[in-house]
């Protein structure tokens, strides 16, 4: 079976340390085994995330000791711990930089603005290619339990946009590893969330249980024993269908990657504009805002009918 590439919501923090700016920061990894591909450090501790996020918020480190306290000697030393875990770099001018993806709330409204023409044309092709999409998913031993209507939003979005196509993504248009951290690969992002519920900007993505996994974007606020006690009536997906999916998300693969391929130089200008550049590789910063672009798609999707977002913004499913 493929192993699976995801969007995992690993923890929150920064909670309050400044009302203004620092209300609510999570952090997200795209990873995928064989292999320890996640850090080997918790950013947690001693507020190494909230480093990060300052360092790309641009405050100053005369602010940073004022505001939160810290020593010269305990900045720099983090300082130097984060850059042989290659999770920050010091430019030429002297400046410190975080070298994983940091989006603030203002970054993400950009992005999400930037990606949207990007967006329209992938929901324009899926909407093309949704009869023939659906009509193989029927094929399918979970859509016995998971009816067309109600199984597009898990095979639109999740298999043909996100859990499914990723590493299709990866490998057709970004073409490189994920990066090299400590000696292992993956991406990792910190990402406000200033909404009320649910995930940072509505980005959908999966997190994993040890029984049932779920897909959505209001998936901080579920009650694990009350899906527990029903997981008998979850969709299951079988070894079977899970790489009928894979093969079910190739459908697009090409002309996905076609309109990335002929959108290179926007994106290109985009990473340039908003000074992403001068922080993380352009596959870090591609990958997270692709994030932004497929759920963007999924909502224009929506939008036109093509599909149904659950009420409470969860699709939950169990696989082999």
């Amino acid at each position: 079976m493929k192993l699976l590439i995801s969007l995992f919501l690993i923890a929150a923090f920064c909670r309050n340390a400044n009302a203004q700016d620092y209300t609510r920061y999570e952090q997200k990894m795209i990873s995928s085994g064989p292999g320890k591909n996640f850090p080997d450090f918790n950013i947690q501790k001693d507020s190494l995330g909230k480093l990060l996020v300052t360092l790309h918020n641009n405050m100053l480190a005369k602010e940073f000791l004022q505001r939160f306290k810290w020593t010269a000697e305990d900045y720099y030393n983090s300082l130097s711990f984060l850059e042989t875990k290659n999770f920050v770099k010091k430019l030429p001018s002297g400046k410190y930089v975080p070298t994983c993806m940091v989006i603030n709330n203002k970054d993400g409204e950009t992005l999400l603005r930037y990606g949207t023409p990007i967006a329209k044309q992938i929901a324009k092709l899926i909407a093309s290619k949704k009869a023939d999409i659906m009509m193989q998913y029927a094929t399918l031993e979970m859509s016995a339990k998971v009816p067309l209507d109600s199984g597009a939003f898990f095979i639109l979005s999740n298999v043909i946009l996100d859990n499914w196509q990723i590493g299709n993504v990866e490998d057709s248009f970004l073409n490189k590893p994920r990066p090299l951290r400590h000696g292992v690969h993956y991406y990792l992002a910190l990402i406000e969330n200033t909404r009320q519920s649910g995930e940072a900007f509505g980005i959908y993505g999966n997190q994993y249980y040890n029984d049932f996994v779920i897909y959505g974007n209001n998936r901080n606020s579920i009650d694990q024993d009350a899906i527990k006690q029903k997981l008998s009536s979850l969709p299951f997906v079988s070894s079977k269908d899970y790489s009928a999916l894979s093969e079910l998300s190739s459908l697009v693969t090409n002309d996905i990657v076609t309109i990335l391929k002929n959108n290179r130089k926007y994106i290109q200008k985009i990473y340039t504009k908003t000074n992403y550049a001068k922080e993380v590789t352009f596959e870090e910063f591609f990958i997270w805002w692709y994030h932004l672009i497929y759920t963007k798609a999924t909502d224009i999707l929506a939008q036109q009918h093509e599909l149904v977002i659950p009420k409470d913004g969860n699709f939950f499913y169990r696989i082999e």
